[in-house]
C-alpha cells in the first residue's frame, strides 16, 4: 500500500490554484465516492493524490475488510481513481 501511494505521489503534478474551501469540498466528494465504490467494511481512506488538470484525476487508497462472509474479515486494499469533473470512479484491488 505504501508503495502505491509513494509512486502516485512521485508522478502527480500540482493542480491549478484553487480555494481551500473548494479543495475541502472536492476531498469530501471523492472520499465518499471512493468509500462507496470500494464496498469494504470499516473502511479508511488515504489522502488524495491530485494529478494535473490535464487528467483531472485524484487517486486514493481505501483499506478495510471484505464484506463477504467467506472472506472471514480478511483485510483489503483498494486503489480508487476519481475524475474531478465527472465524478466517475473506478476501484481496483491493490497488490500487496
Amino acid at each position: 500500500m505504501r508503495l502505491v501511494v509513494a509512486v502516485l505521489a512521485l508522478v502527480a503534478l500540482p493542480a491549478a490554484a484553487s480555494t481551500t474551501a473548494s479543495y475541502a469540498a472536492l476531498d469530501k466528494r471523492s472520499a465518499a465516492a471512493c468509500v462507496t465504490a470500494a464496498g469494504l467494511k470499516r473502511s479508511k481512506i488515504g489522502p488524495a493524490v491530485r494529478f494535473s488538470d490535464t487528467l483531472l484525476i485524484d487517486a486514493r487508497v481505501v483499506t478495510g475488510t471484505w464484506p463477504q462472509k467467506h472472506m472471514k474479515g480478511a483485510s483489503a486494499t483498494m486503489l480508487c481513481l476519481y475524475h474531478r469533473k465527472t465524478g466517475a470512479v473506478e476501484v481496483q484491488e491493490a497488490a500487496r
